[in-house]
């Protein structure tokens, strides 16, 4: 259970990026791409919360594990993922890992013309994610989200070694599946991320 901090946060202090402007670390830079957080986390509501989704997993590189071929994968996600490598021997932290940047280009095409009596009349043409329109292939977002970003999986707990037990390692540890599919990446498909045209007309009195 998390536990509350009495006292007063340190304040952030603004960083100058060029004459006249300021940042600070909290804001996104308007030059970088735009990456959705993804959060690794258990399945299996280990700390009973009714929520089995918000769970972050403990990247110990010793946990106990359901079997060799879960062992063996373990630590080669924990060996090669650029976002678990880092974050070996801690929880993982929170919105450390992300989904890749997603890239759209929408054009703008309007024609102003005169009617009458000093009226006028617009005509334009939107285009969203035009870069969809042109192959499929591009413009679109793909993340890891559903199954695909769950790490691990609890399938049962060990209970307390026997007094006569010699080596009982994983005695009392929750057991896990690794998922091989974490982080794997899903088209989105609804239909504001998709290429679409709009036509207008607006007319000024």
């Amino acid at each position: 259970m998390g536990a509350f901090l009495h006292g007063t946060a340190p304040r952030r202090r603004r960083q100058r990026h060029g004459p006249g402007t300021a940042r600070t670390p909290s804001q996104p830079d308007p030059a970088q791409p735009v990456r959705l957080a993804l959060d690794p986390h258990r399945g299996g509501d280990i700390n009973g919360d009714g929520d089995d989704r918000n769970d972050r997993p403990w990247l110990g590189r010793n946990i106990a594990l359901a079997s060799a071929q879960d062992s063996s994968l373990w630590q080669v996600m924990l060996d090669s993922d650029p976002c678990l490598r880092p974050q070996v021997g801690v929880i993982a932290r929170r919105n450390s890992c992300r989904n890749p940047p997603w890239t759209s280009l929408d054009l703008r095409v309007s024609r102003e013309v005169s009617t009458w009596n000093g009226q006028r009349a617009e005509f334009s043409l939107d285009l969203f994610n035009v870069l969809n329109g042109l192959s499929p292939n591009m413009g679109q977002y793909a993340a890891a989200y559903g199954e695909y970003r769950v790490l691990l999986t609890a399938v049962r707990y060990n209970p307390p070694a026997p007094p006569d037990a010699f080596d009982e390692p994983n005695a009392e540890q929750v057991v896990y599946r690794v998922n091989p599919g974490f982080g794997g990446l899903r088209a989105i498909g609804f239909d504001p991320l998709q290429f679409q045209a709009q036509l207008g007309v607006r007319y000024r009195f």
